[in-house]
């Protein structure tokens, strides 16, 4: 990607992600190699908290092309978020926005004055001190402030939440969505399909990214997240993918070996 990031997904441009939520810099390194353009290191539901994301982000350094690391941050607290951005976070996904003022609180907390509230500060981001200047004219052009959407009342405040200045992708959590219609897991549930639509329309029209987790990242849930106009892309989550896959690995073995076979006997 010869644009930076940012600029690629205020631009509408496909970019590809996942969830990371074992707290080993091992596994950020091997999931960042793989050609990922970022990773969300998860605050709020992982097993791990900054000082162990920190240690995720230096795993993920030595990567070419690199992967960036979006932090989703415990909530939408000015502190949180500033905490994450002076860790070395390329941008925040803070949960749980359902109004504009949520959102224009997210943004002043990921951007120093006079566009916002974050506080200036020697840290893990500008080399400690030893690149601040240079550090802040970054920031200013590359943060990201990813906003998500997880409950029905955000999606009916939709379009006051993108027409903020410094949103820059609203991102749809599908399960949390439908959970909070009462239909939980029912992604298919033309309740859920139609609030999909107007947050992917609500985007469109301020130019702003739309976002979604893809939970099981099938070639058919790509394709049909891609036709709705989504562009931000979290495919998988790292336990999940590497307990389906040691299953599926198994599962193989077992039925080359005749294992699938009723009364037969493991070992």
């Amino acid at each position: 990607m010869t644009e930076n990031l940012h600029d690629a997904i205020a631009a509408g441009r496909v970019t590809i992600g996942s969830w990371l939520t074992l707290p080993h810099p091992g596994i950020a390194e091997v999931m960042a190699a793989s050609g990922l353009d970022w990773l969300v290191l998860d605050l709020e539901h992982g097993g791990y908290d900054l000082e162990s994301a920190t240690d995720l982000m230096r795993g993920m350094t030595a990567t070419r092309p690199a992967c960036r690391a979006f932090a989703r941050v415990t909530e939408n607290d000015t502190l949180a978020i500033r905490r994450a951005l002076d860790a070395g976070a390329y941008g925040v996904i803070v949960p749980l926005v359902n109004t504009r003022e949520g959102a224009e609180r997210a943004v002043a907390a990921a951007h120093y004055p006079p566009r916002g509230v974050r506080g200036y500060g020697f840290t893990r981001a500008n080399l400690y001190g030893t690149e601040f200047a240079p550090h802040l004219e970054w920031a200013e052009r590359e943060h990201t402030v990813v906003v998500q959407i997880e409950h029905y009342e955000a999606v009916e405040h939709i379009d006051e939440i993108v027409s903020v200045e410094g949103v820059d992708c609203a991102f749809v959590g599908p399960w949390d969505l439908s959970g909070s219609m009462g239909i939980p897991g029912q992604l298919d549930h033309p309740r859920v399909k139609a609030a999909l639509e107007r947050v992917v329309a609500c985007c469109r029209e301020h130019g702003k990214a739309a976002g979604m987790l893809i939970t099981f990242p099938t070639a058919e849930a790509i394709a049909e997240a891609l036709s709705q106009g989504f562009t931000f892309l979290a495919l998988g989550v790292d336990a999940l993918v590497l307990a389906l896959g040691y299953r599926e690995i198994v599962a193989t073995a077992r039925r080359a070996a005749g294992e699938d076979e009723p009364g037969r006997p493991r070992v």
